[in-house]
């Protein structure tokens, strides 16, 4: 919000931005509160329940499946077409090159 009401000299635009900002903070504390409240529980549950599974196998899942995003996400973001960051850092290395050469005819 503060990128549209950045150049506004409006109260309500000021406070249309200060609302959306606390908004966003609460929406963010309360996710963040549940994803620890179940993750706690299920944990909890996990180590005192009566059942044969032990808490690291049925982990297990989950530190594959973060393993796996980890390892893809590097070839997809550093090789992706227009948006990867060697199609940026290629852009970037032809200003810097051409740079040299403005900077000689001022």
């Amino acid at each position: 919000a503060k990128v549209f009401t950045q150049g506004s000299d409006s109260i309500c635009c000021k406070g249309c931005a200060w609302l959306l900002a606390c908004i966003k903070g609460s929406c963010f504390c309360v996710s963040l509160v549940i994803a620890l409240v179940v993750g706690g529980a299920s944990l909890g549950f996990l180590a005192i329940g009566k059942s044969d599974v032990q808490m690291w196998a049925a982990l297990r899942p989950f530190w594959i499946s973060r393993l796996q995003s980890w390892l893809a996400w590097f070839p997809i973001w550093f090789f992706m077409p227009y948006l990867g960051f060697l199609h940026y850092w290629r852009i970037e290395r032809r200003k810097k090159a051409q740079a040299p050469h403005a900077a000689g005819v001022v």
